[in-house]
């Protein structure tokens, strides 16, 4: 495994995939080398341990090189239930201002959870604080 990955632990399970349709996955199960813990699901058909560390990889890697970013604070993985009764996979950045005395939050798709995705987004939210913080 890649130095971004702490750990890796792969559990069997079903996933919902739509109508009365589920299906066999491989739940990785992982934590990056700051503490970040994480799920993905691979399809069991296609499931290889070479598969689950690549992949895991991957994810813990943008996870860290979001995590070096100068405003951001954390990030937390979740899961929440769409109205079709889907688990969506979401990552929570939290953001803070240059003094480091405010933060807020935001929702972002899993998947999009990586720096060239969000940069726009955590310098906005830096600006809101910074001018918060003037006015207060």
């Amino acid at each position: 495994m890649a130095g971004d990955v702490q750990s890796l632990h792969v559990t069997q399970s079903v996933e919902y995939i739509g109508g009365t349709s589920s299906q066999e996955v491989a739940v990785c199960a992982v934590t990056t080398a700051s503490g970040v813990y994480f799920e993905f699901r691979i399809p069991r058909q296609g499931f290889t341990a070479q598969l689950a560390q690549t992949e895991a990889a991957q994810y813990a890697a943008q996870v860290e090189a979001l995590l070096t970013e100068p405003y951001v604070l954390g990030v937390q993985w979740t899961q929440k239930a769409n109205t079709a009764g889907y688990l969506l996979d979401t990552g929570v950045i939290t953001v803070t201002s240059n003094s480091g005395f405010s933060t807020l939050s935001y929702e972002t798709p899993w998947g999009e959870v990586n720096v060239q995705a969000q940069q726009t987004k955590i310098n906005e939210l830096n600006t809101i604080l910074n001018q918060t913080e003037k006015v207060a």
